[in-house]
């Protein structure tokens, strides 16, 4: 084991940085949960409007809800991209402070080069956000300029505001771009600024590493200790089929949509019958495809949540036993574990987008029932918010569990099983699992 010596650590995060990381999952859900609810309500408001969906007569009015409940999610997520992105930023920045107060003082311990590296990727985001905002404002101000040319009566005062506020938009982003904040230097991050330490470092992390690989009488195992083969094999499957069926619904839709109704101010065409019938078969599936993507998407990541709840315990029981390195997994297996998302935060997830799309329906609900449209008006959906706040609050408390779980089950997978920093990309992991031959399977339970 290599808990202590020249070693690599990930640095604690610190309780801003904690913060910061589970408000931007959780945005990141919300955004999904918005998108996904638009998207949803799409291929049921085409179902109702081909009349795929037959409902009672006093539903009439249902497609004016479907017609809110498009609209209202695809502005949210619209709206908390920004957010999204400033998060970024600001846990970013702050990850920079922990690594440099963790560097301050002389030790063995040298920080994973992606947090050494961190202080480059908020320069980076800082840079894409200025051009992405000045692109944004140049547009904008450009079709502000057009409307004033137009003069048109009653228009040309909300041009001139609109250009000055363009103007001001792409001031920002050109300010941004100008202004990045400057490269910091290495020796910032490493501890003491001994840069001995990484070398070190790296030498004993490969020594361990042969140790442990030499220590072993057969093939390191596939998969981690307490993982389920065919439980993570099923929920692949699922995560995959529902992702086939997002794409089935949207080209079915996109298709569909355009033999319907080519642009935005054409009348609706009708076919002959046979065309028309295939039409209908279209659009059923894009409901039939949209229901089954909700449901293998919501159930393949709590099928992979029941094996990797079971690996995360073992593994930090097992860390501490005397030999474990004798069981070293492959690298193949150390990887998954340590750079692939937790099972836990994609259940965190799955309970957000579902409590944001009760939110969206809650809200589109209230203003049908405020404009007096049935069913809604004769109903209180005051139940639909109670639902949506408790799986938002549930939904935080899982990502904020999550983050805990992944950061005491890194430090234990790395002080039990250190492995080559900096970690492999997606590509470098592609080619060595095309590059990997078969092995024999483990019969040690491992």
């Amino acid at each position: 084991m290599l808990r202590e010596g020249p070693r690599f650590v990930r640095v604690p995060a610190s309780r801003t940085t904690a913060v910061l990381t589970v408000a931007e999952h959780i945005v990141l859900t919300l955004i999904a949960g918005s998108v996904a609810t638009g998207v949803a309500a799409l291929a049921m408001g085409f179902a109702l409007d081909e009349r795929l969906i037959v409902l009672p007569s006093s539903w009439g009015q249902l497609d004016w809800f479907a017609r809110k409940l498009i609209p209202f999610p695809m502005f949210g997520a619209m709206a908390l991209a920004p957010v999204y992105g400033l998060l970024l930023i600001l846990r970013g920045v702050s990850t920079d402070a922990d690594v440099r107060r963790f560097c301050a003082t002389p030790g063995d311990a040298m920080p994973l080069a992606a947090q050494r590296g961190e202080w480059e990727k908020v320069r980076q985001r800082l840079e894409h956000a200025g051009w992405s905002t000045l692109l944004f404002g140049g547009i904008m101000l450009l079709i502000g300029l057009i409307l004033l040319t137009k003069d048109t009566p009653g228009t040309r005062h909300y041009s001139l505001w609109m250009m000055g506020i363009s103007a001001a938009i792409a001031l920002v982003g050109l300010l941004a771009v100008r202004f990045l904040p400057k490269t910091k230097g290495t020796e910032l991050y490493v501890p003491g600024g001994d840069f001995s330490v990484l070398t070190a470092a790296e030498k004993q992390t490969a020594r361990v590493i042969k140790a442990q690989l030499a220590a072993r009488s057969e093939d390191p195992p596939e998969t981690l200790p307490g993982r389920w083969p065919r439980i993570d094999a099923l929920s692949n499957r699922l995560m995959m089929a529902g992702l086939w069926a997002v794409g089935v619904a949207f080209v079915s839709l996109l298709g569909a949509v355009l033999l319907r109704q080519p642009c935005r101010f054409c009348e609706p065409r009708f076919y002959a019958s046979p065309i028309e019938a295939a039409l209908a078969v279209v659009f059923g599936i894009v409901t039939v495809a949209t229901v089954a993507a909700v449901v293998l998407l919501t159930v393949g990541p709590m099928l992979a949540l029941v094996s990797s709840l079971g690996t995360a315990r073992l593994v930090r029981e097992q860390s501490v036993l005397p030999g474990i390195g004798e069981l070293r997994p492959s690298d193949e297996a150390l990887h998954q574990l340590l750079h692939q998302p937790s099972a836990l935060r994609g259940l965190g997830t799955v309970i957000g987008m579902w409590g944001c799309a009760f939110l969206w329906f809650w809200l589109s609900a209230v203003v049908e029932a405020a404009y007096g449209h049935v069913p809604f008006s004769e109903h209180s959906w005051w139940w639909a918010l109670a639902v949506a706040v408790v799986l938002l609050i549930a939904s935080g408390a899982v990502l904020t569990r999550a983050r805990r779980q992944s950061e005491v089950t890194g430090a234990a997978v790395r002080a039990a099983w250190p492995i080559v920093d900096p970690p492999r990309t997606i590509l470098t992991a592609w080619v060595a699992g095309r590059r990997r031959r078969p092995r024999r399977r483990s019969s040690s339970g491992t």
